[in-house]
């Protein structure tokens, strides 16, 4: 998008929030379309009173001799469709605005659930050889049945995310909105029904309520990049429809020296204000539970997984690569059918002095702050910050960051001077947001100790104590390790090391090897099994 010529400084312009600086015309309020009378593929219905039920459309359920299971799961997924059953990732799921999100439909939900929407029958002979008809709730076979085919699917409109408030969209023209309540067929998303006010905001005012917000957290660093950081944590979940579908959004860690810093709360003030909650999961158990919680998280529309308070070292295959996968799939739990959809969740962190593995440190951005106080107790603070206090400010915090982008969009959506190779449709936006506005740009290589990877950081002192141009064998090196007290997970102090730990590392130090550390060594690898030598030499 080009920036208008005749608008000298977006920033000087007073941006209009209401639904009449959105759009030509007022947004129409979704609603589900009226549901017709229905007349059956068999015999009409007979004698039988149906004043209770005469608004709902008749659906005759499937019968030997009358009528095909596929003929009524093709008619059922008409009528469910107009009652608000959409589709994702080939399992039906209904809209639940008071979880603000999605549940799977199931066989006995369906059963009941239909019936709200429609009066299913079945017809037989009396004793005069006349059809008639009767009212009867449809059986869990059938519903099964019904759920399983194409004939049902087929008819379900596609939903990718559940948005608990308006949130902003750039359509297929190129056009920047805000998506309206209900159902949008284009971007797939359903917008919940209830109302927040998005008000009027200057640019100067909109980068105040920001200013304030993170006001009395620690940051660690002067430069600022732990403080964008923390912005891009709000900006990203308010923006993911802003970029293509697919796009890879980074996880947020917040790392703190110490209990009590403010991790947590900081995390919390970038969920909280999109979501209206921001709960933390706790996930017991190895890669194998975190795969059923993800998959959960999906198919019930979640869009963030808080995990909180991590310890130690952060290794999990499972998590880096649901950071960069823009799909992702498995088998519903208790069923047969696979899941397959849009990854649209974002993943923040915290921990205090916590280290990540060397894939999970480069899906990442990693805000650090550092309290001074002995005890997190001698803190004092102008207010209180908490999830209420965040709610309480929810419509303004939201009217910021609309406001914020919209300038952005009017200047001609400038890119960062610094992009990202691993999330660089994230870093274009959001990152050209935040730099837009004069805050440092938030993918910025972190310079805390604590925010990189414990192996990048031993296998980084590992070459600079090797002797330059000396080719060790791997007993040196372990030798080296012990006195150091490097990867000390596999290498204990007495430097004898089992067969297992060896081998791990062996494998760890091939993978570095031909890299550059600190612009000025390079690491080399030479030979193989046990003729196999190290080497630090200048780059």
């Amino acid at each position: 998008m080009k920036p208008n010529p005749l608008i000298k400084d977006p920033k000087d312009i007073f941006v209009h929030c209401g639904a009449d600086a959105l759009h030509n015309a007022p947004v129409e309020e979704w609603q589900p379309p009226d549901s017709a009378s229905h007349t059956t593929n068999g015999t009409a219905p007979g004698d039988t009173n149906y004043t209770q039920n005469q608004d709902r459309p008749l659906v005759q359920l499937p019968q030997t001799g009358h009528r095909l299971e596929s003929q009524f799961a093709d008619d059922l997924g008409s009528r469910m469709a107009k009652g608000g059953l959409f589709q994702m990732g080939g399992i039906p799921v209904l809209v639940n605005e008071d979880e603000d999100g999605m549940t799977a439909m199931e066989a006995l939900s369906l059963r009941t659930w239909a019936e709200t929407h429609i009066t299913c029958y079945k017809v037989r002979e009396d004793n005069s050889g006349r059809l008639i008809s009767l009212h009867s709730t449809m059986g869990v076979e059938t519903a099964r049945t019904a759920l399983a085919s194409s004939q049902f699917m087929r008819q379900l409109p596609e939903i990718d995310k559940f948005n608990p408030c308006r949130l902003p969209v750039i359509r297929s023209n190129g056009d920047l909105e805000l998506l309206p309540h209900g159902y949008d067929a284009e971007a797939k998303v359903f917008t919940a029904t209830r109302r927040l006010i998005y008000r009027s905001m200057s640019h100067h005012e909109a980068i105040g309520v920001i200013n304030e917000l993170l006001s009395e957290f620690p940051f660690a660093d002067d430069a600022g990049r732990s403080k964008a950081v923390a912005i891009a944590g709000m900006f990203s979940v308010f923006c993911r429809g802003m970029m293509p579908i697919g796009s890879i959004v980074p996880a947020f860690f917040y790392l703190a020296n110490a209990e009590g810093a403010g991790k947590t709360t900081l995390a919390q003030v970038g969920i909280a204000p999109v979501f209206g909650r921001a709960e933390a999961r706790y996930i017991a158990g190895d890669d194998s539970e975190l795969k059923k919680e993800l998959l959960a998280a999906l198919i019930e529309g979640r869009q963030f997984l808080l995990l909180d308070n991590l310890k130690g070292h952060l290794s999990s295959p499972t998590l880096e690569a649901f950071v960069t996968s823009p799909t992702w799939e498995g088998r519903v739990l208790g069923g047969s059918k696979n899941f397959r959809g849009q990854n649209n969740i974002t993943v923040y962190l915290t921990g205090n002095g916590c280290t990540v593995s060397p894939d999970l440190r480069r899906r990442t951005l990693f805000c650090e702050l550092f309290m001074t106080e002995e005890r997190a107790e001698e803190r004092k603070f102008r207010r209180v910050l908490d999830i209420p206090a965040i709610l309480h400010q929810r419509e303004n915090i939201l009217s910021a960051l609309w406001s914020l982008v919209q300038v952005w969009n009017i200047a001609g959506r400038p890119k960062p001077s610094t992009g990202n190779a691993s999330f660089p449709r994230w870093a274009d936006v959001i990152a050209g947001i935040i730099e837009f506005h004069g805050w440092t740009n938030p993918v910025r290589p972190a310079q805390i100790e604590g925010a990189g990877d414990r192996d990048g950081d031993d296998m980084r002192n590992l070459v600079l104590a090797m002797p330059e141009n000396e080719r060790l064998n791997f007993g040196e090196i372990v030798e080296l390790c012990a006195t150091k007290g490097l990867f000390e997970g596999l290498v204990p102090e007495s430097g004898q090391q089992d067969p297992k730990d060896k081998s791990r590392l062996g494998k760890l130090l091939g993978r570095y090897g031909g890299r550059v550390f600190q612009g000025k060594y390079r690491f080399i690898v030479e030979g193989k099994g046990h003729s196999r030598r190290y080497q630090s030499a200048a780059a």
